[in-house]
């Protein structure tokens, strides 16, 4: 399991906030970001700490000012969480990096860029070849493809098919038992090169939907989802091995205010985009309580009180702009899961993998320093901070029929090794007399006695203690009837049942002497009636005769009368 990192950059001013002065509310650190709410500063009886609030991240960008020293380029980016993304991607493991902020704060400029300032997208698609050249190996072959498509108005498009059948077709979200969801029809295009990318890449932010919005010229107006299948197939241990990983890099339109004063449209369009993050915050919201409620060693207590932090942030601030509240989660005080409510939109059903499921995820905040978006920012922030509760389950991506070979094998050299180290060998070692003592028991007829060796009774089989007293019991046979005599007070059971007086072994009786001596009793009479070899008292196993056993919890002896 591994819970989602969530990474937050800051844009710098942009030329109407410099050109109107601005003041400026964030502090950056490298894994914390502070906010200051000037209207809270005003107040005349305002606590002093009541106007900042701080959120801790897995790690902050400041792209404010150039000249700083702290200064995040789209090189920085790449360079911390796009090599994440490779890595994952080079081991087997889904990957998906989302960018989340409102509208003008640089998710597009974050995640596709410009010419002279290539986005993550490109940067991306530009390490798998760089990779791929530099590890590449002769036994691996390589297969990149990519699909790129947008959903406006709650519908799905293919922004690499035709303009005409862009604007005329709509495509269908499916679900596979397996594989989960997917897009029906959606076109998916084999790359060889990084150059063919690139321009696929043109053509598909070509055919996206943008429009002009009164905080930003060119505001997308729908979700863009670019997706990499990168296959690796190899042979492993001379099996044919197939790793399939699928990277989704996704750019999501910004949440914003309806303003009336615009067509009919773009009031359309923002209510779609608000209604699908409306729903992304709520499967976040989900999703980040179900993880408190696994996790919690003392159940409900801490989940309960991870929301009544969480109340207490919100009401520092004033509500969010983007749609969408917690009201629903500091009402719940349920200690059972929570629905998550993938299906509500397009949007989380095809993130489905992404959130909660089988990837290795980072949700990327982009916000305003400004004082003017105070209210986004802190509705953004809160955004982040909840999806970093999240937790997802990945696994590498391989053929479960080669794994459970490779497993299968493992387990096999496994248990030999424990043979190996675990099989028949002599203890300390046992002394010459001992063995040719054992060889010549097996023509004995009468009594043959068997204790420790640290008595000084005279044995004819010697054990080893604990558990076995200084003269334990008797083996007597008298023309091929064999007796157990045992001592009182020592260890004796045939077939499970205590013997506590003599008793007459059968063939096939399971003798056990003390706690650790276990043997088999073969007798040759009854033997010859089914072709069984000669009398002997032997190990489960079935040594040969003549031959003494020690192991670390069973001893072998040859005890055969005479035939």
């Amino acid at each position: 399991m591994a819970n989602v990192k969530v990474a937050v950059r800051v844009r710098p001013p942009s030329q109407k906030e410099v050109r109107t002065a601005v003041p400026l509310i964030l502090d950056v650190k490298e894994k914390s970001i502070a906010i200051r709410n000037l209207k809270q500063q005003r107040l005349k009886f305002a606590a002093p700490n009541s106007s900042v609030a701080e959120f801790a991240f897995d790690r902050c960008y400041s792209s404010i000012d150039p000249n700083a020293p702290d200064y995040a380029s789209q090189e920085t980016l790449f360079n911390e969480l796009g090599n994440q993304v490779l890595d994952a991607a080079f081991i087997g493991f889904n990957a998906s990096l989302l960018a989340y902020g409102q509208t003008g704060s640089g998710k597009t400029y974050t995640m596709v860029g410009t010419p002279d300032s290539l986005g993550l997208i490109p940067r991306i698609c530009e390490g798998i070849f760089s990779r791929i050249k530099s590890e590449c190996k002769s036994s691996t072959s390589y297969k990149v493809e990519i699909s790129f498509l947008e959903i406006y108005n709650e519908q799905v498009r293919d922004l690499l098919a035709g303009r005409v059948q862009k604007r005329t077709s709509a495509l269908r979200v499916r679900e596979h038992p397996k594989k989960g969801p997917y897009v029906q029809g959606l076109s998916r295009h084999v790359v060889p090169t990084c150059s063919h990318i690139a321009e696929l890449i043109e053509q598909g932010i070509a055919n996206r939907t943008t429009a002009a919005t009164y905080v930003h010229d060119a505001s997308s107006r729908s979700h863009a989802i670019f997706t990499i299948h990168f296959t690796q197939a190899n042979l492993q241990e001379n099996l044919p091995c197939e790793v399939i990983s699928k990277l989704n890099l996704v750019d999501l339109a910004g949440s914003e205010r309806a303003d009336p004063n615009f067509c009919r449209t773009r009031i359309m369009e923002g209510a779609n985009i608000n209604r699908s993050l409306v729903t992304l915050g709520n499967v976040i919201s989900a999703l980040a309580e179900n993880s408190m409620l696994s996790t919690s060693c003392v159940g409900s207590q801490h989940v309960n009180l991870w929301r009544d932090n969480i109340s207490d942030t919100i009401s520092q601030a004033p509500p969010a702009t983007s749609g969408y509240s917690l009201s629903s989660i500091s009402g719940r005080r349920s200690s059972h899961p929570c629905y998550v409510p993938y299906r509500d939109s397009v949007l989380t059903r095809l993130l489905k993998d992404s959130l909660g499921g089988n990837a290795k995820t980072i949700v990327l905040a982009t916000i305003s320093p400004s004082s003017s978006s105070f209210s986004e920012t802190m509705s953004t922030l809160r955004y982040a901070a909840r999806a970093k509760s999240i937790v997802n389950r990945p696994r590498v991506n391989e053929d479960p029929n080669v794994r459970i070979i490779r497993e299968l094998r493992q387990e096999v050299e496994r248990l030999k090794d424990l043979l190996r180290n675990s099989g028949p060998k002599v203890l300390n070692p046992p002394p010459n007399n001992l063995i040719e003592m054992l060889h010549n028991s097996d023509t004995k007829d009468g009594k043959t006695t068997i204790g420790c060796s640290q008595g000084s009774v005279d044995l004819d089989i010697v054990l080893e203690p604990p558990s076995i007293e200084e003269f334990h019991c008797t083996v007597e046979n008298q023309a091929g009837v064999v007796t157990l005599i045992p001592k009182p007070g020592s260890m004796c059971s045939i077939n499970g049942r205590p013997i506590l007086h003599p008793c007459q072994m059968n063939h096939g009786d399971i003798l056990v002497l003390g706690e650790n001596y276990t043997f088999h009793f073969n007798n040759p009479v009854e033997a010859k009636k089914s072709r069984n070899p000669p009398i002997l008292l032997q190990h489960i196993q079935k040594n040969p005769p003549g031959f003494l056993e020690l192991s670390e919890d069973s001893r072998v002896i040859d005890l055969s009368p005479n035939r």
